[in-house]
């Protein structure tokens, strides 16, 4: 007798919410570096409340459609010099310095 077992490959995401990502924000580390986006910590910071419902709805569609929307996938490249050089280009190393939401 032959059995045979059907695996579903499913995941399941539970949303967020409103309070979660209120929390989230709030207990940011400052930092004042800043992305494309131009958003520092402290503006999001003191923004929380306005934006953590609006945030809810773009985390919670990204996670329900799968697809993570293109202004979460640019980041800022900024050359960070090592040794030796300075006019040589391998003598710096790149960083990438992401949106702060996207950090956490």
């Amino acid at each position: 007798m032959i059995f045979y077992l059907q695996v579903i490959e499913t995941i399941f995401f539970i949303p967020v919410d409103e309070n979660e990502i209120h929390h989230t924000v709030c207990v940011l580390k400052i930092s004042y570096s800043k992305g494309h986006d131009d958003l520092s910590t402290i503006i999001l910071k003191n923004c929380a409340n306005e934006l953590s419902q609006p945030f809810c709805t773009i985390f919670n569609k990204s996670l329900e459609d799968g697809i993570v929307r293109t202004g979460f996938k640019i980041a800022k490249i900024i050359p960070i010099y090592k040794a030796d050089y300075k006019k040589i280009v391998s003598n710096y190393r790149p960083i990438s310095v992401l949106p702060v939401f996207l950090k956490y």
